[in-house]
């Protein structure tokens, strides 16, 4: 969308961690060509959340919960959730009591569990306009990715969008340093400039916490 916003509502990124592939999109647009309508994309019979493909099953969560299932589709295990609605609260209890010891997920581990995420959006914020052929040059051996990319051309066909007129961010290969959590390489200097945002007084995060 044509606005003010830093990051795209259309966005995938194609990670290796240790040998292992990691597809992560975000599509928050309407799906109007596809079964997922005016609600939004659907992935493998899900509309949002978390797909986690294994040998033999699949883990399939989100916010109200999910479920672990085989290759075959059926329901192996089943995970509850209250859709976030305690999230919030839990962090202004623990902001007004001035301690970290009734946190659900203690603040390190929340970091650390969004940090592809950000290294998503870097990513993008340091690319470059690109066609969707080179795109999909870049990611031809990897067939989820692919099928992804695929899904968003037909999702933003069915919003109207233009990629010739609004072509696609792409990103070159950036490797991530986990213990000094930074960029390093090639290509990482552009990076590293959205490690840290800048800040004004009084609002300042200093160095060390």
């Amino acid at each position: 969308m044509d606005d003010n916003g830093q990051t795209p509502n259309m966005h995938f990124a194609l990670m290796d961690y240790d040998g292992l592939k990691v597809v992560i999109d975000i599509r928050n647009l309407p799906d109007p060509k596809r079964r997922g309508g005016n609600t939004g994309a659907f992935y493998l019979g899900r509309r949002d959340g978390n797909y986690i493909q294994c040998e033999n099953a699949s883990v399939r969560l989100s916010r109200g919960g999910g479920g672990a299932y085989d290759n075959d589709g059926e329901r192996i295990y089943q995970y509850r959730g209250d859709g976030g609605a305690a999230h919030a609260q839990n962090f202004i209890d623990a902001l007004r009591k001035n301690s970290n010891e009734g946190l659900n997920a203690e603040v390190e581990v929340g970091h650390l569990s969004t940090v592809m995420c950000h290294q998503a959006n870097i990513a993008f914020r340091a690319g470059k306009e690109a066609p969707a052929e080179e795109i999909r040059n870049n990611i031809k051996e990897h067939e989820d990715a692919l099928n992804t990319l695929n899904d968003m051309l037909e999702q933003l066909d069915g919003n109207g969008v233009n990629i010739e007129e609004k072509p696609f961010i792409l990103s070159k290969k950036l490797t991530y340093d986990r213990e000094n959590e930074c960029f390093i390489g090639d290509n990482s200097e552009k990076a590293n400039e959205f490690i840290k945002s800048s800040y004004r007084e009084p609002f300042i995060l200093p160095e060390t916490v």
